[in-house]
This record gives structure tokens, C-alpha cells and sequence, in this order.
């Protein structure tokens, strides 16, 4: 690639030679430029390892919605123009749950949060603990337990189905 461009937020210039990316990558919205209609933004390994001009994909994000991002610290899917990492385009915005809850704490029972992605990452230091009802998967990073709770648990495959541990206890 070889393409050179001077960050506003580094007298960085990238020159080197940088890695085509294929995938999408979280981001986030560090600057708006009223004046040349400009958004700037990072994303998670950058390679330029400066805040980039981009390109919005939905006409639909507005400035409000993202000068609400910058300031909530929201964090956007980003994917690139023909793979080029000096060329992000912003898809979406996600809104950290947090957030909605300290704005909408009474709405927040009654709301239904859709996810659909290629692959979700929730990670946790301590734990991460998924809930609904009685039901609830627990996994705790300290000795890589996983602990599921239920008044029933279903388990089925339509080839294999395989249980494999050092050990493995049925009661």
C-alpha cells in the first residue's frame, strides 16, 4: 500500500507498508470537524496508530448520533474500503448497556436488545454471567470454570454429540 497520511492527533505520518484488513473491527468516534465535514476515528490494532479520517456507510447516523457517541464513548463497527486500513467506513454504533441504564432505568425492563453479528465477544475479568429466569451459565476466568444452573437442562446434536474432560462425573 504505501499511502501516507498525517493524523491530526499525532505529527505521526504513516508511510510504512500496512497490512490489508478483510474484517470488521470495533471502534470508536474520537473528533468531528464541522468545518470540512470530517470524523475521525480509532480502532482496536490500528496500524496507523492514529486517529483516522472515515467515511459513514448509513445516511441514517447523524451528527448528533455521533457527536452522542463521542461523548458516551460509544463504540462502532468499522470495516474498510477495499480492505485498506487508512480507509475506514463507520457501519454501526453500539451504545454500551451501561449507559442505556443510567438514562432509561425504568424502560430498560421492558427493552430487547437485538445483537446479530459474524461473532460477539463478551469478555469478563472476573466473570461473565448470563441470565434469564431460573436459568443462568456462569463463567469464572479463575480456573476456566463453567457453571450452568437450570430446573432442566436440553442438550442435543444432530451428528456427535461429545463429552470430553479429564474427568467427567454423572449423577
Amino acid at each position: 500500500m504505501g499511502e501516507t497520511i498525517k493524523g491530526e492527533f499525532s505529527a505521526n505520518t504513516v508511510t510504512k507498508e500496512l497490512d490489508r484488513i478483510d474484517t470488521t473491527r470495533l471502534g470508536w468516534i474520537k473528533k468531528l470537524d464541522a468545518e470540512t465535514n470530517t470524523i475521525w476515528v480509532d480502532y482496536e490494532r490500528n496500524q496507523a496508530q492514529v486517529p483516522l479520517p472515515a467515511k459513514l456507510a448509513n445516511p441514517w447516523i447523524s451528527w448528533k448520533d455521533l457527536m452522542e457517541a463521542i461523548s458516551k464513548e460509544a463504540t462502532a463497527r468499522i470495516d474498510f474500503e477495499d480492505g485498506n486500513p487508512l480507509k475506514p467506513i463507520i457501519r454501526d454504533i453500539f451504545y454500551s448497556i451501561s449507559a442505556i441504564k443510567e438514562t432509561h432505568q425504568q424502560s430498560t425492563k421492558k427493552r430487547v436488545i437485538h445483537i446479530e453479528a459474524e461473532e460477539i465477544i463478551l469478555k469478563g475479568n472476573k466473570r461473565v454471567v448470563i441470565q434469564s429466569g431460573k436459568a443462568k451459565t456462569t463463567y469464572i476466568a479463575e480456573g476456566g470454570e463453567l457453571i450452568e444452573e437450570a430446573e432442566q437442562i436440553d442438550s442435543s446434536a444432530s451428528k456427535n454429540q461429545r463429552i470430553k474432560g479429564g474427568k467427567v462425573f454423572l449423577n
